[in-house]
């Protein structure tokens, strides 16, 4: 005779998979370097990097990249708690997030910029397919 089966309720939490726990640690470690990045591009002082790094050269353009990068980094900040901590508002998220920056980099890839754009491609089409189709990723936010 086996056990029975413990199905999560809210008073009992679904385990998280490996795979969720590595996306949030990607989601959190990309906000940050996001919003570093975009304070660069937006030149807001201290909590810049160095201009150098980011090639931050035209000023109206980079206000509005920079502003942009930290509102994509945010979300991205969002991603990494609701999946550390299995909300089911994460899973609708990420795939927007995701699907964000797989439409970034298809921009760029057609704007010129092969490589940097297929290398852009690769985490975020990753990060969508596997929040779109393994079962246990949908039955841990509450979605299969």
């Amino acid at each position: 005779m086996q056990p029975p089966v413990q199905v999560p309720t809210p008073s009992t939490p679904a385990s998280r998979p490996t795979g969720v726990t590595i996306l949030a640690i990607l989601a959190y470690i990309a906000g940050i370097w996001g919003l570093l990045m975009g304070c660069t591009l937006a030149g807001l002082g201290g909590l810049s990097l160095p201009a150098a790094l980011v090639g931050a050269s035209l000023p109206g353009w980079a206000l509005w990249a920079g502003l942009s990068s930290m509102a994509y980094a945010i979300f991205q900040l969002a991603v990494g708690y609701g999946a550390w901590n299995l909300r089911r508002w994460a899973w609708l998220v990420g795939v927007i997030v995701a699907g964000w920056g797989a439409l970034n980099a298809l921009f760029a890839i057609f704007g010129g910029s092969w490589f940097g754009g297929l290398l852009s491609l690769i985490i975020p089409g990753a990060i969508l397919f596997y929040l779109l189709f393994d079962k246990d990723v949908k039955r841990a936010f509450g979605r299969a």
